[in-house]
């Protein structure tokens, strides 16, 4: 007897992670795009439903990968409002298809305006952006469906064809040979994690991890002083810029792996390999 294929849906397919899913073993699954435009570049037009179809085109969807979400609601108005009813979206396809699995990408800035340093899934969650209180809202939603859920924390991805983040941010900075203040120079720093290992968390996150409800704070392994972090940086950039120390002001935050890697059965990059893979070829 033939196996029948998995059908994932992926939200957010054409965001940077979302289109970098596009690897996903064929012969082990159907995937489908969750779309409110009509198009996603290099998805076959069968491949791609929305809200008015999804009920009537499609039989079944055994996971979702839900990667929908913006940074932008600083700029474009009308995003919340979006992300409210695809919430609302989401809860009907649990129901109407009994989808047995959601994998969430939400963000670690749900604990921004927490004090502490050391930040573990244990800490107290306090989102004070529009974006992390979004993201926040999602994942309580989510923890009342029937389904199992993993919800991922996520730092900031970085990869070379990606520009978004802190270390982006520090990178731009070096490479104009402007002056760089920054704070917190002495504490842990892994607040990254590189596009490849964040591909095979997730799919490794559909495929094998069955607790019913899970939070996961991601990032790279072996935190290293943020100052080191700043001096590699300005070492590949080749930078004249001045960096200034200034520890008067509490932003950055450590990020707990324990549980991540109790839960991944695979390497996870370490800073200093996540730093390098954005200027050379690493073995992983």
């Amino acid at each position: 007897m033939k196996n029948i294929k998995k059908t994932i849906l992926i939200t957010g397919g054409s965001g940077f992670i979302g289109q970098n899913l596009r690897n996903i073993d064929v012969t082990k699954y159907n995937t489908l795009y969750l779309s409110y435009k009509k198009k996603i570049k290099n998805v076959k037009k069968d491949k791609i439903v929305n809200i008015n179809n999804i009920f009537n085109k499609v039989k079944k969807i055994d996971f979702i990968i839900h990667l929908a979400g913006s940074d932008d609601f600083y700029i474009k108005k009308g995003i919340k409002n979006n992300n409210i009813k695809l919430d609302k979206l989401i809860k009907k396809l649990v129901d109407h298809f009994s989808i047995k699995k959601i994998v969430f990408a939400s963000s670690n800035r749900v604990y921004e305006g927490n004090k502490k340093n050391y930040i573990s899934e244990n800490s107290t969650v306090k989102p004070i952006s529009v974006y992390a209180k979004s993201k926040l809202n999602t994942e309580k939603i989510l923890k009342k469906m029937k389904c199992k859920i993993i919800i991922l924390r996520l730092p900031s991805v970085i990869s070379k064809d990606f520009s978004k983040g802190l270390i982006f941010r520090v990178i731009r900075t070096l490479k104009k040979n402007k002056n760089l203040k920054i704070f917190n120079s002495q504490l842990p720093f892994n607040n990254i994690i590189f596009l490849e290992n964040l591909i095979k968390i997730i799919i490794y996150s559909i495929n094998f991890i069955e607790r019913k409800k899970t939070i996961i704070n991601i990032a790279a392994v072996n935190p290293v002083k943020f100052i080191n972090v700043i001096k590699y940086l300005v070492k590949m950039t080749k930078s004249k810029s001045k960096i200034i120390e200034d520890d008067s002001k509490s932003s950055l935050k450590h990020y707990s792996t324990k549980f991540q890697n109790q839960l991944y059965k695979f390497k996870i990059f370490t800073v200093k390999n996540s730093l390098k893979k954005l200027f050379y070829r690493v073995k992983s």
